[in-house]
């Protein structure tokens, strides 16, 4: 679990899984509409370099900090909010089925 908006959630870890399996570096990149019919593509700073020894869910920690940033950056463009919803509902599952510390 990690802290997204304030909140607790399970973030998947395929992304980082794969980028290790695939040596892969991992480079964020946001499309955004500008216009009617215009986009803009950004590419981030790349987060992740083949070899860089990290903890398991750290690249994931990364890759959904630069999503929160892009959300905070402006919360009007992002409609999608069902799928971190979802995430977000793993937490409030957890708390609520088995959970030790309660």
């Amino acid at each position: 679990m990690l802290e997204f908006l304030g909140r607790r959630i399970h973030a998947p870890l395929g992304p980082e899984r794969l980028a290790r399996l695939a040596k892969a570096p991992v480079v964020p990149v946001l499309l955004r509409r500008v216009g009617r019919v215009d986009y803009e593509l950004t590419f981030g700073s790349q987060l992740h370099t083949p070899g860089e020894p990290l903890q398991e869910g750290e690249l994931t920690r990364r890759i959904m900090g630069t999503i929160e940033a892009a959300v905070q950056a402006e919360p009007h463009r992002w409609w999608c909010w069902e799928i971190f919803e979802q995430l977000m509902a793993a937490d409030r599952d957890a708390q609520s089925v088995g959970d030790p510390a309660r």
